[in-house]
């Protein structure tokens, strides 16, 4: 079987607005490139989480070449575009049911639960090691969008 999540692409236009929020919560921090040093006290964390490099970040069937597909404007979200298949299947089969559990393992800043919660959903848990950025960043990203999340 296969799913079209952009068959209706307003699903993600939608939720597009929010891409400043996360941006705004990213202006306190560093985001290093390959070979720099990262110091999480410092609030220098890993390019990976820089939001106007997520498009760059590698898809795993191809690496080490970096392939096209996350720069079709499609992939409107400041999101791994692995994440749209996960988040549109989430909604599809618990549109009634926004208080369901959601736990992100190597959740990150947590950019997925984010565009999560402004579809409705409240219910999550996050869990990562903070070896590449600090947690004031995940902190400071739930803060601005009001979400409760259980970390770790």
């Amino acid at each position: 079987m296969i799913i079209d999540v952009f068959k209706d692409y307003n699903f993600f236009k939608n939720l597009e607005s929010y891409n400043n929020d996360i941006r705004d919560v990213c202006k306190n921090y560093k985001f290093v490139r390959e070979g720099e040093e990262y110091d999480l006290n410092n609030k220098i964390v890993s390019g990976w989480f820089d939001p106007d490099h997520v498009k760059d970040l590698y898809i795993s069937e191809f690496y080490p070449k970096k392939v096209p597909l996350p720069y079709h404007p499609k992939f409107n979200l400041i999101l791994h575009c692995y994440n749209y298949v996960s988040m549109y299947v989430i909604n599809k089969l618990y549109s009634d049911r926004k208080d369901i559990l959601i736990e992100d393992q190597a959740g990150g800043m947590g950019r997925f639960l984010y565009y999560l919660s402004k579809l409705g959903f409240s219910n999550f848990h996050n869990v990562d090691n903070f070896s590449q950025l600090c947690v004031s960043l995940f902190e400071d990203l739930m803060k601005k969008g009001s979400i409760q999340c259980k970390l770790n």
